[in-house]
């Protein structure tokens, strides 16, 4: 067991000088280049879309909005830059939908298209809602979805295998 002195100040537990057990860290391992990410970001956005829902449905400033709340307890340092770009855009003056625009790979399209209509028509609080619901959505099916997938492949895996010994 290998033990190292942290040299902190009081920080979340850490106290000067003490000695703490480094070797039950987690590591992180590389998933490889074909290792799929969909749920992570889909959970990054859903996480997103429910904040910036609840500053549209309290009437909040959404600046202001992102700046006390949304990007001080961001679970994660890709949500709060997010968040951070966002706020810089929008005090630039720029529409949410354009400032989301310019973040393709975290805001897909259609997602930002509906933010669009939502904003021209008055009905953005909506629009949160609904696309927070949907992604909800898509995390639950892509679960059953891979399940049911993996049944239908090994039935059919054993139907080949039975129709060979034939």
């Amino acid at each position: 067991m290998e033990l190292r002195k942290l040299f902190t100040t009081n920080l979340s537990g850490l106290v000067l000088g003490q000695n703490y057990d480094t070797s039950k860290q987690k590591t992180v391992s590389w998933k490889g280049p074909l290792y799929r990410r969909r749920h992570p970001q889909v959970l990054d956005l859903l996480y997103v879309t429910d904040q910036l829902g609840g500053l549209v449905r309290a009437n909040a400033p959404m600046v202001q909005g992102i700046t006390d709340a949304l990007s001080l307890d961001a679970p994660n340092a890709k949500i709060e830059a997010v968040l951070l770009t966002l706020r810089d855009d929008l005090n630039a003056g720029m529409s949410l939908t354009e400032a989301m625009r310019l973040r393709p790979r975290f805001f897909p399209g259609g997602y930002v298209d509906l933010i669009a209509a939502g904003e021209e028509s008055g009905g953005l609080a909506e629009v949160f809602g609904q696309l927070s619901d949907d992604l909800d959505l898509d995390l639950e099916m892509g679960g059953s979805w891979s399940g049911a997938l993996n049944y239908a492949s090994l039935i059919i895996a054993i139907q080949l295998a039975l129709l060979s010994f034939q």
